[in-house]
This record gives C-alpha cells, sequence and structure tokens, in this order.
C-alpha cells in the first residue's frame, strides 16, 4: 500500500521495487505508449472490485471490446468479462479530466495529487 511504501495514505508514482494498483497502471500505461499504443486508448480506469473496495486499472480501448489490464491478474479480459463496478476513467480528450462510468453513491479516493 502507499502507507507501506510512502507512508501517505495516497500517492502516484512509478513503481521500481513495490507499489499499488495505480502505480502499475501508470507503468503499463508509459510503456505501451513507448510501444506505440495512442494515449487516448490507454486510459486509467476506477472501479469496485468484487469486495466493494477501490482499484485501479488500465482500460485498453479497441474497436472490438475495452481491455482490462489488471495488476491483480495474468490474463487480460473484456470489462464485461470481470465483475466489477466501472466508476470512472480518463476523458479520451483530456487525461486530466475523468468521465462517469456508473451511477453510484460510493465515493472512492482516486487520488489527492496531481502526478
Amino acid at each position: 500500500s502507499d502507507m507501506d511504501i510512502y507512508h501517505t495514505t495516497e500517492y502516484w508514482a512509478y513503481p521500481t521495487t513495490a507499489g499499488d494498483c495505480e502505480d502499475y497502471v501508470l507503468l503499463k500505461k508509459r510503456l505501451l505508449s513507448q510501444l506505440g499504443f495512442n494515449a487516448d486508448e490507454l486510459l486509467i480506469t476506477v472501479l469496485l472490485d468484487e469486495h466493494g473496495e477501490g482499484h485501479a486499472v488500465l482500460s485498453v480501448l479497441t474497436k472490438d471490446a475495452d481491455l482490462i489490464l489488471d495488476n491483480r491478474r495474468d490474463e487480460v479480459l473484456s470489462a464485461n468479462q470481470t465483475n466489477y463496478k466501472f466508476l470512472k476513467r480518463q476523458s479520451q480528450n483530456d487525461p486530466k479530466q475523468w468521465v462517469s462510468l456508473r451511477k453510484t453513491d460510493t465515493q472512492v479516493l482516486v487520488s489527492s495529487q496531481s502526478h
């Protein structure tokens, strides 16, 4: 967790030896961009996992499906193959903006800092 690694509740950084879900999302996004994927097809996505806990994954938008790259799984799944409740993700038009994917009363801390 960020508390274990950085001694703060929430901190987004590229993992070097360890990281939490959003750290691995940042790394995947950077590596896939370096391989030629368009940044507007690689979107950080916030969701509730099967236990109702906040989690971040990388969505790769394709013409056939939104593919989910999740540090908790080895396989790549389409969004509809997961048991996740998708809340929001980066906008394709502006990565600093977030778009809602589902109405919910649950509040999930995504980031209190901008990196």
